[in-house]
């Protein structure tokens, strides 16, 4: 049996995405107008590299951030179509941040999507707390792949702008 220790385990599935992305993707080409910007905040540097590689293949535009103050002030300024923000953070964590988006006229109508390592027993505490503070998702980052947070990306969006 092989153990690994955390940073290995993320290192090797960035390795095993990004390879695999390279033998099979055709990267989505969008001019400017049509491309649709992303707000990432996370802290985690390697899932930070693996979705917005993932979000840029598929041709987001992504902003990224990580620290809660810094995901309120990008939010603020760069007005991103869509949020992906984690729940543990530096500095606010993510129910602070979305509290704040969310009381702001500016960013209120901007869909939150919760990506989050906060699973087990208080899960479903948090994922009420973030659905009731006005996110469209909240997601566990180990059950879902950055295949499935784009696809979810794409339904919150297409919901949005239907």
């Amino acid at each position: 049996m092989v153990h690994y220790t955390l940073a290995q385990y993320r290192s090797d599935v960035l390795d095993i995405f990004l390879l695999l992305r390279s033998e099979t993707a055709s990267i989505i080409v969008r001019t400017m107008d049509e491309r649709i910007t992303v707000l990432l905040v996370e802290d985690d540097p390697m899932l930070t590299e693996l979705y917005q590689t993932k979000l840029e293949m598929d041709g987001y535009d992504v902003h990224v951030v990580t620290d809660g103050e810094a995901g309120i002030a990008s939010a603020q300024s760069v007005l991103p179509q869509l949020i992906l923000l984690d729940i543990m953070l530096p500095k606010l964590n993510g129910f602070e941040v979305l509290r704040v988006l969310k009381q702001d006229p500016n960013t209120a109508g901007i869909p939150v999507i919760v990506v989050t390592n906060l699973g087990g027993a208080k899960a479903d505490t948090d994922k009420k707390l973030a659905l009731s503070l006005g996110a469209e998702e909240f997601l566990v980052k180990t059950f879902h792949l950055p295949d499935d947070i784009v696809g979810k990306i794409q339904t919150v969006l297409a919901k949005h702008t239907a």
